[in-house]
């Protein structure tokens, strides 16, 4: 196993791995208790909160998968620190989404419910524990270096037309990521109905939403030819072209999905990316617009052939 790699299972893995176990078993301890649940507590210990089982699970559920997928994400490959905050996150707020679930299943009423600082506080031991020992195991990996990369210009004459192809497939780990959470949300959707709110249906959408959008982005296909640049996200439905006339400059990078604001379609200072995975990737400065990124594979010779038809544009309005 290569260092990023196992950096990456510390500090986005196991911590998912943990919030999404956590919460499943919430659900299913749920499954059939149709009631009220006291969910937010006083510092006595006496509760002042109430929601409906599904509605819990949701806002629960989703911030404690969410907040160990982005600590987990911003930590990359180097921040440690981050690593062990996502462990953190994910073994207090699932603990105690358990224990909220135990201590009102074993009251006659929500009212009755009664959860003491005590058992918030050796939560929170506990789970600072558990960062700790994620943060010391994760041995950060030295930055790669980064920056353009030289992409030679293919000539392109008016009686001479090239077609380039390429794709880049998002990371495994990035696909089980967004599929296995909307997975989550929708098996727990699926478990506990909620007659009052709603809350199930959003559940379900919300994770259906997911594992569309996570099928979608796990590939990019990008063609470069006389029209100009088209990208297209699997199986097809989703594509757009840049025309050549619309194209100032070209080059390509070596694309950190962090300095971009992440992955996806991201927009951001820098300007608009399309993003699948780190490496590789084709920047097109666009006139009126900001500038785009797409990864792809190869990236340097689909550079090259997009400033080959710049050149013969340039060429053809001197001429």
């Amino acid at each position: 196993m290569n260092p990023a790699t196992r950096f990456r299972i510390l500090a986005l893995g196991v911590p998912l791995l943990i919030a999404a176990t956590l919460t499943v078993i919430a659900a299913v301890m749920l499954q059939g208790h149709r009631g009220e649940l006291a969910t937010h507590f006083a510092l006595d210990g006496t509760p002042d909160g109430f929601m409906s089982p599904t509605a819990f699970l949701l806002v629960v559920g989703v911030t404690t998968i969410g907040t160990a997928a982005l600590m987990g994400v911003l930590a990359g490959t180097r921040q440690r620190f981050l690593a062990g905050c996502a462990g953190f996150a994910a073994t207090f707020l699932g603990a105690l989404e358990i224990r909220t679930v135990h201590v009102n299943l074993a009251a006659p009423s929500p009212q009755d419910v009664r959860l003491p600082a005590i058992e918030v506080l050796l939560f929170l031991v506990l789970s600072v524990a558990v960062g700790a020992l994620l943060a010391r195991a994760a041995t950060p990996v030295p930055k790669e270096s980064d920056g353009e990369r030289v992409a030679a210009v293919v000539p392109v004459s008016g009686s001479r037309r090239a077609v380039w192809f390429g794709h880049a497939t998002a990371r495994p780990w990035l696909i089980a990521l967004t599929v296995g959470i909307g997975t989550v949300f929708t098996v727990i959707g699926l478990l506990i109905p909620d007659d009052t709110g709603g809350a199930d249906r959003v559940m379900i959408g919300s994770g259906v939403v997911l594992v569309v959008v996570g099928l979608m982005f796990t590939r990019v296909r990008v063609r470069v030819d006389n029209r100009g640049l088209t990208w297209s996200l699997w199986p097809g439905l989703i594509r757009s072209t840049i025309p050549h006339e619309k194209i100032t400059g070209v080059r390509a990078i070596d694309l950190d999905p962090r300095e971009w604001g992440g992955w996806g379609w991201r927009l951001s200072v820098r300007g608009t990316a399309l993003v699948l995975r780190g490496g590789p990737a084709i920047v097109l400065s666009r006139r009126n617009a900001t500038d785009f990124a797409v990864t792809v594979d190869d990236a340097d010779t689909g550079a090259g052939l997009i400033q080959g038809y710049l050149d013969a544009l340039r060429d053809e309005k001197e001429s």
